[in-house]
């Protein structure tokens, strides 16, 4: 528990790097050449941030960006890599914090509701349509029990719905996470939830919402056991306490199954996107990219008219 193995790199052959792993032979340039811009601002935004107190900046995990060892990159990914060199967005003085995600869902998540910080104009919650339009018979905010699950329910008119398009392989894959379900059997549940908690809840009997974000994503949940109650706070902790590895989303609803005495037998989670839903909807992104939209007009999107492509000074 004392060795760690560190590879050394500057932004060029990090960013490249994460291009490389998330990189698929159907993803449009103008995607690539967005998500190249978003993954180098967020590094170079993070710079000495995350990880304070450890012998590196960033990890290899999904805390930071899953990165599977380096490989040789594809020949589009050195083209976009290229053609996008040293370019950042920056918000007045600063490098944009610009995070990103599978799939929103439908509407992305504002930055202070997934991790305990300052507020960032250009990372707001709002629908992941042109022009952030509010869907037909949508209410404005999802962070109520009845407008989310009328929204789960919902097939809304955005850019990450891939619907029943006729895609092959990643895409249509990936895109089953824009609505999902999960459902253990109340022992299950009490299984990983003492796994992960490192202490037993007893006999669950509900899991109670607390607090949402204006995306419906929870960042406060109770556990009520027959032993303790135990709660909940944060996009990472609530989605890595109800399952093996991690929820897709902490935007998500619960229906309870009870038997004749009224005990839970079955807990069912249904519900919408795969991530924390702050900034750039992966999925939103390359359905804009292929009805024709350029990288700036995706990133504009994403992030607002008030930011800019700057390029860092020492690239």
């Amino acid at each position: 528990g004392k060795l760690q193995c560190l590879a050394e790199m500057d932004i060029e052959a990090y960013v490249g790097g994460l291009l490389t792993a998330q990189y698929r032979n159907d993803l449009p340039d103008a995607y690539l050449r967005a998500l190249a811009i978003t993954l180098r601002s967020w590094v170079a935004a993070n710079w000495g941030r995350v990880h304070k107190d450890e012998p590196y900046q960033f990890c290899s995990s999904e805390h930071c960006f899953l990165l599977s060892g380096l490989r040789e990159w594809p020949s589009r990914v050195v083209q976009i890599m290229r053609e996008t060199k040293g370019l950042v967005l920056t918000c007045g003085d600063e490098i944009c914090n610009t995070p990103s995600h599978l799939i929103c869902g439908g509407r992305t998540e504002s930055l202070e509701n997934v991790v305990n910080a300052e507020a960032k104009s250009y990372l707001n919650s709002f629908f992941d349509t042109a022009g952030h339009v509010i869907p037909d018979g949508t209410p404005d905010s999802l962070d109520n029990e009845e407008a989310l699950e009328s929204w789960i329910a919902a097939q809304p008119d955005v850019f990450c719905n891939f619907g029943d398009e006729d895609r092959e392989g990643d895409l249509k894959e990936f895109s089953r996470f824009f609505r999902w379900e999960i459902e253990y059997a109340r022992q299950e549940l009490e299984e990983i939830l003492a796994s992960k908690l490192g202490e037993e809840v007893g006999m669950l009997f509900d899991i109670v919402p607390l607090k949402r974000g204006a995306s419906g994503r929870l960042s406060e949940v109770e556990v009520l056991g027959s032993r303790q109650n135990v709660k909940l706070v944060g996009d990472e902790a609530i989605r890595d306490a109800f399952a093996e590895t991690l929820l897709p989303s902490t935007c998500f609803i619960i229906r309870v199954e009870l038997d004749e005495q009224g005990i839970p037998t079955f807990f069912r989670f249904q519900g919408a996107g795969s991530g924390h839903g702050v900034g750039l909807c992966q999925m939103g992104a390359i359905s804009q990219s292929l009805a024709g939209k350029s990288a700036e007009e995706i990133l504009e999107h994403y992030f607002g008219s008030d930011v800019k492509l700057e390029k860092l000074p020492l690239t």
